[in-house]
């Protein structure tokens, strides 16, 4: 019954030492594995982003071939036309010439106004019409913070132990505390627990820390 007294001093001390850096390690781990989810998101979100450029160059590229492939059978046909006029006017006999005249002329000036119709006018631009608005991630993240958290039943923090104060005399210990500082919830008294002093189970103890030390 002598070591209950120091043992349980002893005890609530270690736990009241220990716990804000038992907390402390649980949170950090918390904290990295939140941004590390928020990273992986903006990496997918990238990939997706990524690939409608590769789209919308790939669009751009494909209406440029078929503008290139159209603009190659025109070319061809404005060739063929051009060695056949050669071959009229080369014709010695006037009256052959003055019946197909009029048609090879109507076709030529046909052929010129599909020209100028937008033939050679580029069909796609070259430029991307595209812009990323990030304003409203960068402002969202610049104000990314803690926030206090609610629970349904509050939990007072660790008490302060005063160690000046605290003392041992037979079976029986003197345990003096005040509440913390930041704590916002108003505490009337602890449960104690102690174990044998041999690293046996914790029990309840029938007593309760008398009220804190006031300033």
């Amino acid at each position: 019954m002598w070591q209950e007294g120091p043992n349980l001093f002893l005890t609530c001390h270690h736990h009241v030492c220990h716990e804000p850096e038992e907390n402390s390690v649980e949170f950090e781990a918390c904290l990295v594995a939140q941004c590390d989810a928020l990273i992986d998101a903006l990496n997918r979100r990238k990939a997706q982003l990524l690939a409608r450029v590769n789209k919308e160059h790939e669009h751009k590229l494909k209406v440029v071939r078929d503008q290139i492939s159209h603009c190659t059978v025109k070319l061809r046909q404005t060739t063929g036309l051009m060695e056949y006029c050669l071959e009229v006017i080369k014709e010695n006999d006037p009256s052959g010439f003055l019946q197909i005249s009029d048609a090879l002329i109507r076709r030529v000036h046909l052929t010129e106004d599909q020209w100028g119709k937008g033939t050679l006018t580029p069909r796609m631009t070259t430029d991307f019409d595209l812009n990323l608005d990030n304003a409203p991630l960068l402002q969202s993240i610049h104000q990314l913070d803690f926030v206090q958290m609610k629970v349904s039943s509050p939990v007072p923090a660790p008490p302060i132990l005063q160690l000046e104060e605290c003392c041992t005399h037979n079976n029986s210990a003197t345990l003096s505390w005040k509440q913390p500082p930041l704590s916002t919830v108003q505490v009337e008294g602890y449960i104690l627990e102690l174990d044998d002093g041999n690293g046996g189970q914790f029990r309840s103890s029938p007593g309760f820390f008398a009220s804190p030390l006031l300033p």
